[in-house]
């Protein structure tokens, strides 16, 4: 059974992240379940054993520059177009799937960006599982709309401007890793509505598209980084999301979970 190096973030069923080391027997966390074949939705998950000890560790890193600390053994769930739940240990090539984008803590200037723009998603914001938009009207409000502007675009967020029969609608970009930046890091009333959209996804990866692209990326370099601390978990769902991607963890079972 494969282990991941301690101080990985794993995601909480709050939505907030926790280093791996610090996660417990009994603790609520996402994991991800079968819909139907072609379906897979997040849900919560409870951690039944932790164990952590010395272990061999390689550095993979996705061609998206993103990297996992894991034991050679570790498997982690392979790209599908339905059917079952396939897990493997990463070689070179191998794709693994992408939940969502984790994002480094934000510093002062960031956070008071974030809070701003918590405040306007409050007052002219739409959240759903498609994801997030604001309206304002260029005419009346001109420094707010300039503002949403240039605080988005500090944010490094994109965004698509389109006209409604009343105003102007800024869409944002960045679809689960956004919505859960925002949650975890922005100051707003709507934070239930923006938790109510991730649990009503019905698509386990980032994005769709075949290719895949970031959302499900390859592994382009593994190496060897030494003997660290690692944790191993067991799940009531036998998986969970590390580092923002889709993890097989279960010592109890084989490599592969199905759908039946």
């Amino acid at each position: 059974m494969g282990l991941i190096e301690a101080g990985s973030q794993i995601l909480m069923a709050d939505w907030t992240e926790k280093p791996l080391e610090e996660i417990s027997v009994d603790d609520e966390i996402i994991g991800f379940e079968r819909v139907d074949r072609y379906n897979t939705r997040l849900v919560k998950t409870k951690v039944l054993r932790r164990v952590t000890q010395l272990a061999e560790v390689v550095e993979s890193t996705t061609g998206c520059g993103r990297i996992l600390r894991h034991t050679p053994d570790h498997r982690f769930l392979r790209p599908s177009n339905g059917g079952d739940f396939r897990y493997v240990a990463l070689k070179l090539g191998s794709k693994v799937v992408s939940i969502y984008k984790p994002f480094l803590k934000p510093n002062a200037e960031e956070q008071r960006d974030l809070d701003w723009l918590g405040g306007i998603l409050d007052g002219e914001g739409s959240i759903s599982k498609t994801g997030n938009a604001i309206s304002q009207q260029e005419n009346s409000n001109p420094e707010i709309f300039e503002g949403i502007k240039v605080v988005l675009e500090r944010l490094k967020i994109g965004y698509a401007m389109g006209m409604t029969h009343t105003s102007t609608r800024f869409s944002m970009k960045g679809g689960r890793s956004l919505q859960i930046r925002l949650l975890q890091n922005a100051r707003m009333m709507k934070k239930e509505r923006f938790r109510k959209a991730l649990w009503d996804g019905r698509q386990l990866s980032e994005t769709s598209g075949r290719g895949g692209g970031c959302s499900q990326p390859k592994i382009v370099s593994i190496e060897r980084f030494g003997k660290k601390k690692t944790v191993e978990l067991e799940t009531t769902t036998h998986n969970l999301v590390c580092n923002g991607f889709a993890v097989f963890w279960s010592s109890a079972l084989a490599a592969r979970n199905t759908y039946r």
